[in-house]
């Protein structure tokens, strides 16, 4: 008879199931034959065995075997135990494509809920959460987000991950028009005047001087369609003087939709704002 009949088993990840590497602990022996309870069976020293997904138990009968033909057997019950891993889900409300001017989504998990389960969430614009749902969660423009879901299982360490895409569609369409600059700022964006927007698809920018001499013009946009260049406070190259100076937009957007102006805060509703007016060019 063998001095040692034991085995212990180790066991591993693997993306189908657990992956058990088993040791073997007999002297003495020279082939083997492993049973297992899935019905399956191996006769190398120490077998890397592959256990289907789910909530079972498994024994193991290991045989050994010498030269002289003697062998002898051991017996463990329900050895393995497989326990299911999490499987991360998760729906995107109202659906995972809008359209602006609606920029929230919610994710709702539909992971099995466990309480030895955590979970970790990238929303693809620099937030996180480790929340089980994330509510009403807005991005601040348009674009493909793959928002990611981990979900540990802290009692065996094992996680899943699932990956959806939240998109916003449309053309964000907006234009705002500032009323001072100073060429001599600390602050890069106060150095010249230039309106900020996005979503356009045809734009003119005109300066005049208080004569309605025209000192600069512009169309040009860049591939999100808002306004590129702006006026530096210059007129052929010379400085212009500390004083109020007009500007005139005729702008459409993307969407088909003109511009209709500026509000600097007090138009009412249903009115149009204003495509010209005063900026204040400070020295």
């Amino acid at each position: 008879r063998f001095r040692e009949r034991s085995c212990r088993a180790r066991r591993c990840r693997g993306e189908l199931g657990s992956r058990i590497q088993f040791v073997n602990l007999t002297t003495g022996a020279d082939s083997y034959l492993w049973s297992f309870s899935d019905g399956t069976t191996s006769t190398e020293a120490e077998p890397l065995k592959n256990f289907a997904p789910g909530a079972a138990a498994y024994s193991v009968k290991l045989v050994a075997y010498n030269q002289s033909g003697c062998s002898d057997s051991t017996i463990k019950a329900n050895i393995i135990t497989s326990i299911p891993p999490p499987i991360a889900n998760f729906f995107i409300s109202p659906s995972p494509q809008i359209t602006v001017p609606d920029y929230t989504f919610s994710f709702n998990n539909i992971t099995l809920d466990n309480i030895k389960y955590t979970y970790q969430w990238d929303l693809a614009d620099g937030s996180f959460a480790a929340t089980r749902d994330i509510i009403d969660h807005k991005y601040a423009d348009t674009g493909h987000y793959p928002v990611r879901l981990v979900v540990l299982d802290n009692n065996t360490g094992c996680p899943d991950t699932i990956i959806k895409m939240a998109v916003i569609g449309g053309y964000p369409g907006y234009l705002y028009v500032p009323n001072a600059f100073y060429p001599n700022s600390v602050r890069n964006e106060f150095r010249i005047f230039k309106p900020v927007g996005k979503g356009l698809q045809d734009y003119r920018l005109q300066v005049f001087d208080g004569w309605g001499k025209l000192l600069f013009e512009t169309t040009e946009l860049d591939a999100a369609g808002s306004p590129v260049a702006g006026w530096d406070g210059t007129f052929k190259g010379q400085p212009m003087q500390q004083d109020a100076y007009a500007w005139r937009i005729v702008a459409h957007f993307r969407s088909g939709k003109e511009w209709d102006g500026m509000s600097y805060g007090y138009k009412v509703d249903g009115q149009k704002g204003i495509t010209f007016g005063t900026f204040t060019l400070f020295r």
